[in-house]
């Protein structure tokens, strides 16, 4: 154990220590045709997302994502895929100038 310590080696591969998702929370509210969103970041995509659990419209910006990359609800703590979420046709993909 020691000796792990001092080579700095991972205990896992680095894409399983590195989040896949993550939510822009601290940034101004996203209108686009009265819809309030939220940005997304997920596997070097960004997506606009309502900002509106499904289950019962809390707030999912200030929600977290759980290690099986998961958005929790604040209000409820429901969990909700990112990939079903994004999925839906109500989430923006944002384009880069790349694309």
């Amino acid at each position: 154990m020691q000796d792990e310590k001092r080579t700095g080696r991972l205990s896992a591969p680095l894409d399983e220590l590195i989040p896949q998702s993550w939510i822009g929370r601290d940034l101004p509210p996203i209108i686009r045709d009265g819809v309030e969103y939220f940005l997304l970041g997920h596997k070097g995509d960004l997506f606009l997302v309502p900002n509106r659990c499904p289950h019962r419209g809390g707030s999912l910006k200030f929600g977290y994502i759980n290690a099986r990359d998961e958005i929790v609800c604040p209000m409820h703590h429901n969990a909700f895929s990112v990939s079903r979420l994004i999925a839906r046709p109500t989430t923006l993909k944002l384009k880069t100038a790349t694309q």
